[in-house]
């Protein structure tokens, strides 16, 4: 026989990429989302980030959560529930530290982090190209919503939450504390605690003494209702999303509206990928979990937000009986340092490079810079969407994104006033002793206001159109708009 050469050997010696990448699925996952979210800027492209970050600071400066709207002048002192108070927090630090590539690395990395951990758990049952088409579509899920907010700092907790209920058969308790976290971090808490009914009917239903798991699953769910309670509002904290849901033009917000059928979704593409998967693969579920995806379908159709939930519990529900259907078996591959090392490059390359301003294209930092200071004091009538900007700029906005501090009667009345007719404009602006406006342009409020007697565009850009009473030159004499 031939002896074998040292040049035949070579190949074995080669690392195989394709084979690590296989057995640390989870990782690549999350490194590629992570590397995908850290750059763009469109992760900032949301006026919450900017009153999220000025809360955060106010907390600070006063070491105390606000009970009580201390930036708006039209709803200065009345009743606020703070309920994400801790990711704005976070949040705030995370800008202190690294400016907004601080938030961005913040935001990339608890979205990297959640989509790692379902990863994780559904590599425990599905592999190969199958868990990463799973993971990727559930991603996607989130793309609508990937935004530099607490709904995806708290991600990485709600999976866990999530994970602990699918794989119950009895009370996860240890787990209790996440949801006393989730409760600070996020209103989505509440769809936390309302999954625990149809994993608790299924565990209840799977028992042998069904009477001892009713009280075991009664118990924990008093038990989560308690750790939902401790936050600093108590009771209110806890009632806050209901309110909030039933809020009566709550569909007219962006997220909370429902899906547009007029142009492609990412949730059109999931569906269309789990009705293929159920005809060629067979996967069995149980009738409880068909009824929780069916569900949060439903509810995302309804109102967009309820998207993230479902990519959570989609990619945890069906890791499991796509993987039998598969017929795969899977083993857990021990932790590699390379992806972690990689993720703290990329962070120290996105930390290193600094973002000018506007940091966004529809940051209207420009405009802003351009009111002068005895303007900025003044009542300001602003857009919707432009609120946190001035929050952040320390100007008491008229209204902003906390649809649930001014209520439905206050968000009529300002969608009257952005109809843009001129009778109704000049009389609440009389009233309201209102001295300048701060809208976006080419909208009919915008181009009201260039036609409103009394009134004067006085600084436009691409962004931000400002207009001034006459009457307030007091404010702007000397000033180059």
């Amino acid at each position: 026989m031939k002896p074998q050469t040292a040049a035949a050997a070579l190949p074995a010696s080669r690392p195989n990429i394709g084979a690590w990448v296989s057995a640390h699925a989870a990782a690549a996952l999350a490194l590629l989302v992570f590397a995908l979210a850290l750059w763009p800027p469109a992760l900032l492209n949301d006026t919450d980030t900017w009153w999220h970050l000025a809360a955060g600071d106010w907390m600070v400066a006063h070491h105390a959560v606000p009970h009580a709207d201390p930036f708006s002048w039209t709803f200065a002192g009345k009743p606020w529930v703070a309920h994400e108070w801790l990711s704005e927090i976070i949040l705030s630090r995370a800008f202190l530290f690294g400016a907004w590539p601080g938030v961005m690395v913040l935001t990339a990395a608890c979205f990297a982090t959640g989509i790692g951990l379902m990863a994780r758990e559904a590599a425990k049952h599905i592999g190969g190209l199958a868990l990463w088409l799973l993971v990727l579509i559930a991603a996607a899920l989130f793309g609508p919503h990937l935004l530099a907010r607490p709904h995806i700092l708290v991600l990485p907790v709600m999976v866990l939450w999530l994970s602990a209920l699918s794989r119950a058969k009895t009370p996860p308790w240890a787990w209790l504390p996440l949801m006393t976290l989730w409760a600070n971090m996020h209103g989505s808490f509440i769809a936390g605690l309302a999954l625990i009914a149809p994993f608790a009917l299924e565990a209840v239903l799977a028992s042998d003494t069904r009477s001892k798991a009713v009280l075991m699953w009664a118990g924990f769910t008093v038990a989560a209702l308690a750790a939902a309670l401790l936050t600093p509002f108590g009771v209110d904290g806890l009632l806050f999303p209901l309110k909030l849901f039933t809020m009566r033009n709550l569909d007219g917000i962006g997220e909370w509206g429902p899906v547009a059928f007029t142009k492609p979704q990412p949730l059109f593409i999931a569906a269309a990928a789990l009705a293929f998967a159920v005809w060629r693969v067979r996967p069995r579920l149980s009738l409880v979990r068909w009824a929780v995806l069916a569900g949060l379908f439903a509810m995302s159709l309804h109102q967009q937000r309820h998207e993230m939930v479902l990519a959570v519990a989609a990619v945890l529900i069906l890791a499991q009986p796509l993987g039998q259907a598969l017929g795969q078996s899977r083993e857990t591959a021990r932790p590699s340092p390379w992806p972690a090392l990689a993720a703290v490059l990329l962070a120290a390359a996105r930390l290193a490079i600094p973002m000018a301003s506007p940091v966004t294209a529809s940051d209207p930092s420009e405009a802003l810079a351009h009111v002068p200071a005895g303007l900025a004091h003044a009542r300001v009538f602003n857009a919707y969407d432009m609120g946190g900007y001035l929050i952040r700029a320390g100007i008491a906005p008229y209204i902003d994104s906390r649809a649930d501090l001014y209520g439905p009667a206050f968000l009529d009345r300002y969608a009257d006033l952005a109809a843009g007719r001129s009778d109704v404009m000049a009389k609440a602006f009389d009233n309201d002793g209102v001295k300048w406006t701060f809208l976006r342009p080419d909208t009919p409020m915008a181009r009201a206001m260039d036609r409103l007697p009394g009134w004067r565009r006085a600084y436009a850009d691409g962004n931000a159109v400002i207009h001034v009473r006459r009457d307030s030159r007091n404010f702007v004499d000397g000033h180059d708009f």
